[in-house]
Order: structure tokens, then C-alpha cells, then sequence
């Protein structure tokens, strides 16, 4: 059997790139991709920058300059040339495309809130996301009024080291989880600093909870169960420039579920009890998510890097109840109403 990769590698490894690029002194304004909105304001901010260099050099050649005494005590001396004061602006980045890649590291729970028969499954995971921006130039059909910006984002997680409590205690679980989004927003600058970007589109979230083969403390047997949730994302970004090419991004979301479906393969109990049991498909109609993130930013000569810290929560009502064969008995079966949290950090880099 592979030993399973450590999530602590996952973090030291982008953790210390961060902190190398942040000392690197080659560091500076990203030469970038940019639509013709960001190419007039750079060339704005060149020529800001070129009277900027003239008045320091004047300024410094004015200084050391030796003057007499007598000019100090002359009715005609001129005062001295105040320090020139930056006045630059600053504007937010866009490239037309946008790549981001990288690790993160999460704390996961899941939890049935029920009084007679709580469930829970918690522990460290880790895992890889992909991020795809596109934001075409000005005169493309695809800039206009409504939108100007599209996203397509991936992401994979996984765990060998959950810890289930329920009927028993289970360690050493085994989940992953993936998700795919397709996401369309709009630009719009509250200041030439300030970009916000509200949007929406569509999500599928799918959680494969391999309990097949494992028993519990107290004797009873695990399943496989896989968890599907298709849902619209409401949502918006704020970046904010800031001094020395660093940014600061904030994002919040609202996520409702459109339908979500659960799969338990009771099936895998049969190794252990010698039964034919059915499997179960419950539909569930009615829940929401939520997150939100805070990304810093450091731009580079080449490539941009960035440490996200997030929250990631979901809500989910009691399913539709189904009716099939467990345990040699006819019964009706739920999926219990369910919450799940997520907190961590991604560590990535943008193109």
C-alpha cells in the first residue's frame, strides 16, 4: 500500500516559497497582458513616474549646493525647495488571462446535529486548485455592459486521516472531495485603486466518504457514501492596490443549492453480515453555503504569489425518504440534515 502523502508537506513547501519570493529583491511591477484600459493608465502612471524623476533630481541638486553665509542673511535668499511630495495613484492590475495554481491546506468537519444519533467526521485535509481568469479587451462582444469578466475554477482535496464518531469511532478515514465552477462577473471601479466584482454562475460539488471494509470501535460496519451538490453562486470580489506592489483581495459568497443528491452503498455491509442490502439515493431540495477569503498579494517581475486564508460552510436539510432493504427488514431511510465547515489557506501563484 502507497503511504499516503503528508498534508504537512503540502504546507511547508509553498509556505516557504512565499516567504523566499517576499525577500527577493528582483521583485517589482509584473509586466503584464493587459486591455487598453490598463495600457493608458500605466502610460499615464510613465509619464507621472518621468516628471517625478526631474523634480527629485532638482530637488537634490538644489540641496547640495554650498551657499555663503551672506545669501542666508540676504532680503533676496530664497527659502529652501520643500521636499517633493508623491502624489501617484495607484490602480488596480488586470491581465486578459489569468492563471492561478496552487496547494492549500484545510481543517474539514462534517456533522449530523442530531440529539439520539450524532454524527461527525473531522480532521486535516489537503489538496491542489486551478483557476482560470479571463477578462477580454475593450471592443470584444465579450466586454460589455452586463460582463466583462469569466472564471473557470478546479479544485481536488483529499484525506487519509479523518476520525468518525458515531456508531463507534473510525480513524485513519479516507475522503476526497471535488469541485468544478463556472462563473461569469463584472468589473466595476469605485476608484482607480478599487475594483469590485460581483458575479455568479454555477458550481457541482461531489464527496466520495469511503467507509467500505472498516469496522467501527463498537462493531458496527462502514459504507461508501458520495455526496452531489449542484448550486448558483451569488457573490462579489473587492481588490484593493496597495504600496509596493502588493494587493489585497476580499471575497464573500452566498451558495444556494439547486439539488443535492446522496448515494449510500449499504451493499458494502453485506462482506460483513451476509444480507442483501439495497442502496440508497436520497434527493435533498433545500440547503445554502457560505464563504469567504482575504488574499494577499505580492506582485513579481514574472509571476504574482499570494497566501489566502478561507471559510467554506454548508447547510443541508433532511433528504426525501426512500424505502429498501437493510439489514434483512424493509425500511425508510433519510439522509439526516447535515452541516459542513472547511477552514484554511491556500498558497499559490498567478500568471
Amino acid at each position: 500500500m502507497k503511504k499516503p502523502l503528508s498534508c504537512l508537506k503540502l504546507f511547508l513547501f509553498p509556505a516557504v516559497l512565499f516567504c523566499l519570493i517576499l525577500n527577493n529583491p528582483l521583485l517589482g511591477r509584473a509586466d503584464q497582458s493587459q486591455d487598453e484600459r490598463t495600457v493608458l493608465i500605466n502610460q499615464q502612471l510613465n509619464e507621472f513616474d518621468s516628471t517625478q524623476s526631474h523634480a527629485d533630481g532638482v530637488s537634490r541638486e538644489f540641496s547640495n549646493t554650498t551657499q555663503p553665509d551672506t545669501l542666508k542673511d540676504s532680503p533676496n535668499a530664497q527659502p529652501e525647495m520643500p521636499s517633493p511630495v508623491d502624489t501617484r495613484k495607484r490602480f488596480v492590475k488586470t491581465r486578459v488571462h489569468n492563471l492561478d495554481v496552487g496547494s492549500e491546506i484545510l481543517y474539514y468537519r462534517y456533522q449530523e446535529p442530531n440529539p439520539g444519533a450524532g454524527i461527525k467526521n473531522h480532521g486535516p485535509m489537503a489538496g491542489y486548485y486551478a483557476d482560470y481568469t479571463y477578462r477580454p479587451a475593450s471592443g470584444n462582444f465579450l466586454n460589455n455592459p452586463i460582463a466583462n469578466v469569466y472564471y473557470l475554477q478546479e479544485r481536488y482535496a483529499f484525506s487519509h486521516n479523518l476520525e468518525y464518531k458515531g456508531s463507534g469511532i473510525v480513524k485513519g478515514k479516507h475522503d476526497t472531495a471535488d469541485e468544478i465552477r463556472g462563473l461569469v462577473g463584472k468589473d466595476c471601479f469605485i476608484r482607480t485603486d478599487i475594483r469590485v466584482t460581483p458575479y455568479t454562475g454555477f458550481g457541482f460539488r461531489y464527496l466520495f466518504d469511503r467507509g467500505d471494509g472498516q469496522l467501527s470501535s463498537t462493531g458496527y460496519w462502514g459504507y461508501d457514501r458520495k455526496s452531489h451538490y449542484y448550486y448558483l453562486p451569488l457573490g462579489a470580489d473587492l481588490a484593493k492596490e496597495m504600496p509596493n506592489n502588493w494587493e489585497i483581495d476580499l471575497n464573500a459568497e452566498y451558495d444556494i443549492l439547486i439539488y443535492g443528491l446522496q448515494k449510500s452503498y449499504l451493499s458494502d455491509g453485506d462482506q460483513f453480515n451476509g444480507l442483501n442490502n439495497a442502496n440508497f439515493t436520497n434527493p435533498q431540495n433545500k440547503g445554502f453555503g457560505l464563504r469567504a477569503s482575504i488574499k494577499l498579494l505580492k506582485r513579481g517581475s514574472l509571476v504574482d504569489f499570494y497566501v489566502e486564508p478561507y471559510f467554506r460552510f454548508w447547510n443541508i436539510e433532511q433528504s426525501d425518504t426512500k424505502t429498501g432493504m437493510d439489514d434483512g427488514t424493509m425500511q425508510t431511510l433519510v439522509e439526516p440534515k447535515n452541516n459542513t465547515i472547511e477552514v484554511g489557506s491556500k498558497f499559490g501563484v498567478q500568471f
